[in-house]
């Protein structure tokens, strides 16, 4: 291994560290997988969430700015591929596979039960100037996130039931394509879906309230 891919490697596992951390908490600690295998000697994602019929992928990234202070788009694209093809292998599994949680604690997990899958590519490092916070590819959307508002982010939820609906809220308000550019990124558009009693409705129905925060690009 090169002195680079070594360096590469060493933050992989720092921002991995950094995500475990966060998900240690008793809201998620016997419902999250680290580095789980679902095939043999092939590791599915950095972190795997796990609830009834649910499930969320995260994929860490620790990642340099560009030149011009954003992220760059191999790092991204890598992060987001990774993401979907983890939910590929989960919603088209059939097997009964042994996962040990982050509580120590070995779980039966029966993939043919899940049937939700929800993506997030986590990216720490430097705050960029500028990011798309979403991917909404038809085949698996992906919420791409940095670290410090991932980690706001599960700060605010009190149960876990709360990170799927506002992930699904999210999904829901960006359906038939929709784009904005929001001031605050991650951070507002959560805090806009906590004031509206964690949810979207009536931030999606009023153009008028849509205007004072985001501006539409499409």
């Amino acid at each position: 291994m090169s002195a680079s891919e070594d360096s590469e490697s060493k933050k992989g596992k720092e921002a991995e560290a950094l995500l475990a951390g966060f998900l240690s908490s008793k809201v998620f600690a016997h419902y999250v997988y680290l580095n789980p295998f679902i095939i043999p000697g092939k590791e599915l994602c950095d972190a795997l969430i796990v609830f009834r019929n649910k499930a969320i992928v995260l994929q860490s990234k620790n990642t340099k700015l560009s030149k011009e202070n954003l992220y760059k788009s191999g790092d991204i694209k890598k992060n987001v591929k990774q993401c979907r093809g983890a939910a590929r292998a989960l919603l088209s599994g059939s097997d009964i596979v042994s996962l040990e949680n982050y509580a120590g604690i070995t779980d039966d997990i029966n993939l043919s039960d899940i049937d939700t899958v929800y993506c997030v590519a986590v990216h720490h490092g430097e705050q960029p100037d500028f990011y798309g916070f979403y991917d909404d590819d038809k085949a698996q959307s992906v919420h791409i996130i940095d670290f410090i508002s991932f980690q706001k982010l599960l700060d605010e939820l009190n149960v876990l039931p709360e990170l799927f609906n506002y992930l699904e809220d999210k999904q829901s308000l960006f359906v038939d394509g929709k784009q904005f550019i929001l001031e605050g990124g991650e951070i507002d558009l959560f805090a806009t879906w906590i004031r509206q009693e964690r949810s979207f409705s009536k931030f999606a129905k009023s153009i008028w309230s849509l205007l004072l925060k985001v501006y539409m690009t499409a």
